[in-house]
């Protein structure tokens, strides 16, 4: 029984993975060439041309009508897909001029001014994502990034009374 033990251990570190090769070839596809990491975030953060050409369209159309909130809002969330946080900003700045009390509006231009600060609460973010929360407890993404925001806090003064030190 002493022996069994083993040999049952070794024969299952070579079918297991055998096995798995062999499901692998049947049901994979061994063919199709990789996809490196790097590529697969480079092609999913940025916008294509058509994306921006849309994009670019709806910026256009609001130029005409600069007071429809659902077309701001829209252009708002496309800026931060395709990585103009920027952009981003100035339209959630639009929507909350049209909606002063949306929580959405608010946390939009928080998460914006964020995303545009390269993931740093700002000041200003961190008095709108307090705002958000006061507003709907429940909301995540103030909860989130206020979250965040003590985080680093406490990291910087933790940093701050360690340089202090003699």
């Amino acid at each position: 029984a002493s022996q069994a033990m083993p040999l049952a251990v070794l024969a299952l570190a070579v079918v297991v993975p055998l096995g798995a090769f062999v499901l692998y070839l049947d049901l994979g596809s061994p063919h199709l060439p990789g996809q490196p990491l790097a590529e697969r975030h480079a092609g999913a953060t940025s916008g294509t041309g058509q994306d921006e050409a849309l994009v670019a369209q709806l910026a256009e159309r609001l130029k005409e009508r600069p007071d429809d909130a659902q077309g701001w809002t829209l252009l708002a969330r496309s800026y931060g897909t395709i990585g103009r946080h920027e952009d981003a900003v100035a339209a959630w700045r639009n929507v909350r001029r049209l909606t002063p009390a949306s929580a959405e509006a608010l946390g939009g231009l928080a998460e914006a001014l964020t995303q545009a600060a390269a993931g740093t609460v700002t000041p200003e973010a961190a008095r709108l994502f307090e705002a958000v929360s006061q507003a709907e407890p429940t909301e995540p993404r103030s909860r989130f990034y206020l979250g965040l925001d003590r985080k680093s806090t406490r990291l910087n003064s933790s940093h701050t009374d360690i340089s202090r030190m003699p």
